[in-house]
């Protein structure tokens, strides 16, 4: 195996574990129906609320792939797996903060995202 791909293997195992021993769940770890949802509302236009371009530019999607997804159905979904690409230790509740952003405001979102907010507790073994 090479550097790079070993380098990247780590990388991945110690996000996993950020991840798992963390307070808080991570964004990469909410269920499909869940993330569909919110990928489905991030697209929808709301007037005066912030969308998937705000979400874009928040976390630095380059201007012409941000271009590319206007008047796209499948912009939102394009954010989140940008944003999950990039970011990959992001939790919900980081998430939920930049969509309560001045901009953005999209209460609707973070109220799917509520029963997602911690991660499962591992127990302790005596």
């Amino acid at each position: 195996m090479s550097d790079l791909a070993v380098n990247f293997q780590t990388t991945k195992q110690l996000t996993t574990l950020f991840c798992v021993f963390s307070d808080y769940k991570c964004l990469r770890q909410i269920d499909d129906k869940t993330q569909s949802k919110v990928e489905t509302l991030l697209t929808k236009r709301i007037h005066g609320l912030g969308g998937w371009k705000q979400v874009a530019i928040k976390y630095d999607m380059d201007e012409v792939d941000r271009d590319s997804l206007e008047g796209s159905p499948d912009a939102g979904k394009t954010t989140i797996a940008y944003v999950k690409a990039t970011n990959p230790d992001l939790t919900v509740y980081e998430f939920c903060k930049t969509l309560k952003e001045r901009n953005i405001r999209r209460f609707d979102i973070i109220k799917e995202l509520l029963g997602h907010l911690s991660a499962l507790s591992l127990e302790k073994t005596s």
